[in-house]
């Protein structure tokens, strides 16, 4: 609303247009530029939409497993090669992940990984954690995806309003390595992976705010707004000079 309405007020009362004449180069750019705006704009909000789902495909809402965790921790520890069948609730998705350990599942992205690389999202912080020997097992390194089945409630997915969003899979190798890089990366550049999903919806509403504004502040009349002599002398337009 802000780059929509707030432009064509900066565009009516702080230029003027003559539509009797031929428009000058300044004002098809005017004229021009409202159609990119609406481009635009149908951009973010189909990048909201989409946002919103990935964002609630990542957040982990529930996890819980098929056995008592007392007898899968003595099963574990007695055979090497037992599986560890676990239940991921994201939203209207149920991921059911069967884990293993092994050479032969080690080419597969281990489940704490891509939770460390924010691929999906365990918020310790607001949640709550009934066993956390459990979540450390289901986390750790040494446990593979062997096979995942994903099952959806189509009513709670139409009532969040979700379209056809397809969830990234959890069972999957790191045949490039991009993975592991982004595990790797320092904590400064990883934390925006690891925001929530109500953080991360409100910075980029901040930056939507700020992108409109700009818009805005590009089509006021010069001076309308106090900029520091730096920004005047990078926007001023260069003079030059051709020799014929």
């Amino acid at each position: 609303a802000t780059e929509l309405f707030g432009t064509q007020f900066a565009k009516m009362f702080g230029h003027y247009v003559d539509f009797t004449n031929f428009l000058s180069v300044s004002e098809q750019a005017m004229a021009n530029s409202s159609f990119v705006m609406f481009l635009h704009l149908g951009a973010m909000w189909w990048y909201q939409g989409y946002t919103r789902d990935h964002l609630m495909a990542r957040h982990v809402t529930r996890i819980w497993l098929e056995q008592p965790w007392s007898e899968l921790s003595a099963e574990l520890s007695t055979k090497p090669h037992a599986a560890l069948v676990v239940h991921v609730e994201t939203g209207p998705w149920t991921r059911r992940l069967e884990l293993r350990r092994g050479k032969s599942y080690s080419a597969n992205v281990p489940l704490g990984q891509m939770a460390q690389i924010g691929a999906i999202h365990i918020d310790r912080e607001k949640g709550e954690v009934v066993d956390d020997e459990a979540l450390k097992a289901i986390l750790s390194s040494s446990m593979y995806p062997a096979t995942e089945d994903v099952s959806v409630d189509e009513n709670a997915k139409s009532e969040a309003h979700i379209g056809d969003y397809e969830i990234m899979p959890l069972l999957t190798e790191d045949s490039t390595g991009v993975y592991k890089w982004m595990a790797e990366l320092p904590p400064l550049l990883q934390r925006p992976l690891l925001w929530r999903g109500s953080s991360a919806f409100r910075n980029f509403g901040w930056a939507s705010l700020a992108m409109g504004f700009g818009s805005v502040l590009m089509w006021l009349p010069p001076g309308t707004v106090p900029l520091p002599q730096v920004v005047q002398d990078a926007l001023a337009p260069r003079r030059r000079e051709f020799k014929y």
